[in-house]
């Protein structure tokens, strides 16, 4: 199938993976992490053309952004569903604004998670090359399923 896309002009933007990560037991209290809402108008400054367009802070029902020791760190994305295992947080953006921060991914999830009430924390079509994504892998992905994010010059 990738083949076909290929021959018809199509170029590999991304692969975009959807799965899972169960958030570690124990909690960090010397980690200062807050999120201070943000409008859907100021969140969507900071997106890029190659963001999905189902993560899109648009469809997302909390928009904000992170602050480590009251310094901004970055932003994220999530909604907040109710199935029938219960409540669950599906993300659908994480950005951090500088590579020194890409360590805190596991305090600001222990945030949501302490915030939320939640063990585990779902994602979808979040780009696999990117360095939250690989931080996510370090604290364990339980991978459903991968996608091919294509374009075509028309």
């Amino acid at each position: 199938m990738k083949r076909l896309y290929q021959e018809k002009g199509f170029q590999r933007i991304n692969e975009l993976a959807v799965g899972s990560v169960v958030l570690p037991t124990i909690t960090s209290k010397n980690e200062s992490t807050d999120f201070k809402a943000v409008s859907l108008e100021e969140r969507a400054l900071s997106e890029t053309k190659w963001i999905p367009w189902q993560n899109r802070s648009i469809f997302s029902d909390q928009n904000y952004d992170i602050y480590h020791e009251e310094i901004k760190v970055g932003s994220i994305s999530f909604n907040l569903v109710e199935e029938a295992s219960g409540k669950n947080l599906i993300l659908k953006q994480l950005q951090l604004v500088e590579q020194k921060n890409y360590p805190l991914i596991t305090a600001i999830l222990l945030t949501l998670k302490e915030q939320e009430n939640l063990d585990t924390i779902k994602f979808t079509n979040f780009d696999k090359a990117t360095p939250e994504y690989t931080e996510l892998e370090k604290i364990g992905i339980t991978l459903q399923l991968t996608q091919l994010q294509l374009a075509k010059k028309i």
